[in-house]
């Protein structure tokens, strides 16, 4: 196969349905998550670096910075299952993809 059949066979791919799909489904998550994830954290950095509002006190000596912060990591955690359970569907598009392509042809 030269360069160009691999060009073509490439965009074929390209233009399939399930790959579509799966470009698709994970720019639907990913780009959401990643805005909110880290305008999230810029938001968290700007507030307590730039401002006081965060200064007061929740309970105690821990600060609303401090609350704020730690609350990252179960969001970490609740986006790191999200992305799992969504890169099991991603995978069932991939293996499509791959079976279309395998076959030869097969790609519309």
């Amino acid at each position: 196969m030269d360069a160009m059949q691999g060009y073509a066979r490439d965009r074929e791919i390209a233009d399939s349905a399930p790959f579509r799909e799966l470009v698709r489904s994970r720019n639907r998550f990913m780009i959401p998550a990643a805005a909110l994830a880290v305008g999230g954290y810029l938001v968290l950095i700007a507030l307590s670096g730039f401002t006081s509002v965060l200064n007061g006190t929740v309970v105690g000596p821990v600060t609303w910075t401090w609350l704020l912060t730690a609350l990252i990591f179960p969001l970490v955690w609740l986006f790191s299952s999200l992305y799992r359970r969504r890169a099991a569907r991603w995978d069932e598009l991939a293996e499509q993809v791959g079976r279309s392509d395998n076959r030869g042809g097969e790609l519309s």
